[in-house]
């Protein structure tokens, strides 16, 4: 038994030293990292790894491989790599970039911002980056390092129709309104027809009290995407907001809670049958969308006042109390699309 222990372990040596990369080799299997894409490529880029040659092989290694897993959507173990790689050389202005819009996509978006500073510190010009460190500060709900951030990017690329949407839709986050109607006109002259930036504007328009307006962005979206809850729920919204075409209104509102039923897609088809006083109805509505979300403003602001127009006035400011609490300025935000006390 020993005997044949001790062939198996020189077998395995042999093969082993058989397969081992030679110095010689390393540029080929380099090469090989580098050109092959997907899991043949991921190998080729395991093997110098392995080997562990040279600090340069290995930073090439851990890189490639990190841009291989990250193409196929393999996010963490493209973190790991790019670490590894950087560790090696923190300098790589790519491999920073890289391992900072990964971690955007896994909601690490504080560890992204040192990441992007550290990018941008190095190449300051580089409007990719910016509208990146934008996105990670929009996360951290940190909206004027966020609007900085999208500025440089639009400064350094006025052309770029994404970049000067995605300034457009900060700004309507920010209720900057006649801002971000100006950025997503902007945005549309340079790229037309892109449904996310025509309901944006829609939006914008919405806010202005342009309805027509709003109604003609979301029907152009629509038209596109004739699916698409967040135009539908919209176009519900802004009918609702003008006490027209209950039927229509309804109709989209419906679709989009059959595709998507979240809480504000019930809000907005409660909100529809507030401004139409069926008020059994809307209340019915509010409660599934706090059953969805508990501690959505709106649907409790909304609640109260169809419960206090419904003669329940205790039960009505017991919810807009609750409301206030949650988001001082619920109030103020939905007097402008007609919803008031």
């Amino acid at each position: 038994m020993k005997r044949l222990i001790a062939h198996l372990i020189a077998a395995f040596a042999t093969a082993t030293a058989a397969t081992a990369i030679t110095p010689g080799e390393i540029d080929v299997k380099l090469a090989l990292c580098t050109r092959l894409a997907g899991q043949p490529g991921i190998d080729a880029c395991s093997e110098v790894i392995a080997a562990n040659f040279s600090s340069k092989s290995l930073e090439t290694a851990y890189t490639q491989r990190a841009m291989k897993f990250q193409t196929m959507g393999k996010l963490e173990e493209a973190v790991s790599d790019y670490s590894q790689s950087l560790a090696i050389d923190p300098y790589q202005l790519e491999a920073t970039v890289n391992r900072g819009k990964i971690l955007v996509a896994l909601h690490r978006s504080a560890e992204a911002v040192v990441d992007l500073k550290h990018s941008l510190a190095m190449f300051p010009h580089w409007a990719a980056a910016n509208m990146i460190l934008s996105q990670a500060y929009r996360d951290l709900h940190d909206s004027e390092n966020a609007l900085a951030a999208v500025d440089r990017a639009v400064q350094l690329e006025p052309g770029n129709a994404a970049y000067v949407g995605a300034r457009g839709i900060l700004h309507l986050d920010r209720n900057e309104v006649q801002e971000a109607l100006q950025d997503l006109t902007r945005s549309l002259e340079l790229r037309p027809n892109v449904v996310q930036m025509l309901m944006a504007r829609g939006a914008a328009y919405s806010g202005l009290g342009q309805s027509a307006n709003a109604l003609k962005d979301l029907d152009e979206a629509l038209s596109m995407e004739p699916t698409n809850p967040g135009a539908l729920n919209a176009r519900c919204w802004v009918r609702a907001s003008l006490k027209q075409e209950f039927d229509l209104a309804l109709a989209d509102c419906n679709a989009a809670i059959a595709t998507t039923p979240h809480a504000a897609m019930y809000d907005t088809r409660a909100f529809l049958h507030l401004q139409f006083g069926h008020y059994a109805a809307a209340i019915a509505d509010y409660d599934q969308a706090l059953r969805i979300q508990d501690r959505y403003a709106p649907s409790l602001f909304g609640r109260g006042v169809a419960k206090i127009r419904s003669g329940d006035t205790a039960g009505g400011n017991s919810d807009i109390g609750a409301a206030r609490v949650i988001d001082p300025t619920i109030e103020k935000e939905l007097a402008a699309a007609g919803l008031t006390l």
